[in-house]
């Protein structure tokens, strides 16, 4: 996921926190430039925007629709790249194929898990993929990826701080 700019409104004891979190080092205290200040406080507001948006809904039980207002708010507040939201539109596409309509739940990491092994084996798939029925497979593995790294977060916020965006 990208990172973009967030309005950021901290008050001087949230500065003050900080600094003081630093103070306790064996080498003393850590001088933080206001610029790298800023910055991690920005990147606290992102993480919590995030945790608040995944937290309304389950990649493992959602409808196309849910995920589509998903997808959308996290655009808005550019924690995904208009890119990435083009992509995760090919969603509604990949569900449709298989007759699963906008209102109808679905596990979208358990889907797009079986669909890249169909694709990777078409033949020993079972029930095996009409030969009408096409994918783009990168596409489909980079929508896998990213059902992943949703229903991680989804599952464990605090795994935001590892390499959520990677």
């Amino acid at each position: 996921m990208r990172i973009g700019p967030m309005s950021s409104h901290h008050s001087p004891a949230d500065l003050d926190s900080l600094y003081r979190s630093n103070e306790s080092s064996a080498a003393g205290p850590t001088v933080i430039s206001t610029e790298e200040q800023e910055k991690l406080l920005r990147q606290i507001d992102h993480n919590r925007t995030l945790t608040q948006i995944l937290g309304e809904y389950d990649v493992t039980d959602i409808t196309t629709a849910d995920f589509s207002a998903m997808t959308e708010r996290l655009e808005l507040e550019s924690l995904i790249s208009p890119e990435s939201r083009e992509l995760l539109a090919g969603v509604r596409g990949d569900l449709a194929r298989f007759d699963i309509g906008a209102d109808e739940s679905v596990d979208l990491l358990d889907f797009y898990t079986r669909l890249t092994e169909r694709l990777a084996d078409p033949e020993s798939s079972d029930p095996p993929l009409p030969p009408e029925v096409t994918f783009d497979e990168k596409a489909v593995q980079a929508r896998e990826g990213w059902m992943l790294k949703f229903a991680t977060l989804q599952d464990t916020p605090r795994a935001m701080g590892i390499n959520a965006r990677a």
